[in-house]
């Protein structure tokens, strides 16, 4: 996370103080596999392999892998995502979909049409890559953490509640609701998870904070 510096507004990066699940698990000899869990660079672990912002949010530390010659693997079973993996040149932590398919200040109708696109072919891309991961993987736990479904929100949620000012009746008509049809996608690639484990096994799903209508007033912090 970030907090403001007394006196100057800076933003002031704080470190993490936890310490991740995956390490004490493989201090108690469990095998793990983890793909775009946020917030963490990787690291070199004995019991675990781990797969970081390649299809993420939040890009702190950019897309990489252990072992390292898994992401190149990964690019070749599903190809690369085209979102998470976006470069910003010198800007190091930022989200990705703030600026794919984005030219100006707003998006045109044009790009909002464009990234919904790219967010349904992405969240199908995370899903062969997460399914072939853990097809390939003898593990106790795996973890795949969707970052499409909270994308989408952020950034087309106009687009799906005809309440948001900015909503477009004919864009709505012309391309149908961007947050179902993600959704649907994600309730699909967890059956297709689900379809590849013993019947033995625990299947958690963790959803975030959820997504509504946000007036923010942020920019009078300037």
């Amino acid at each position: 996370g970030v907090h403001f510096a007394p006196g100057t507004y800076d933003q002031v990066e704080d470190p993490v103080l936890v310490e991740p699940f995956w390490d004490a698990l493989d201090r108690a000899g469990l095998r793990t596999t983890v793909l775009d869990v946020p917030f963490f660079p990787v690291a070199e672990s004995e019991r675990t392999t781990m797969l970081v912002e390649w299809g993420c949010h939040d890009r702190y530390y950019g897309t990489s892998s252990w072992p390292p010659e898994l992401v190149d693997r990964v690019d070749e079973v599903a190809g690369r995502h085209l979102i998470g993996t976006h470069d910003m040149g010198e800007l190091t932590r930022f989200s990705p979909c703030d600026y794919v398919a984005r030219s100006g200040e707003m998006r045109t109708r044009r790009e909002n049409a464009r990234l919904v696109e790219l967010i349904a072919d992405d969240i199908d891309r995370k899903t062969v890559a997460s399914t072939w991961m853990l097809g390939h993987a003898a593990v106790d736990l795996f973890m795949s953490v969707y970052a499409e479904t909270h994308c989408v929100g952020h950034q087309v949620w106009h687009i799906h509640d005809p309440r948001h000012p900015w909503h477009d009746p004919a864009l709505h008509t012309e391309i149908g609701d961007p947050i179902r049809e993600i959704y649907r996608r994600a309730d699909r690639a967890l059956g297709e998870h689900r379809s590849l484990l013993e019947p033995d096994a625990t299947t958690y799903v963790i959803l975030s904070h959820g997504m509504r209508r946000h007036h923010s007033v942020n920019f009078l912090l300037d």
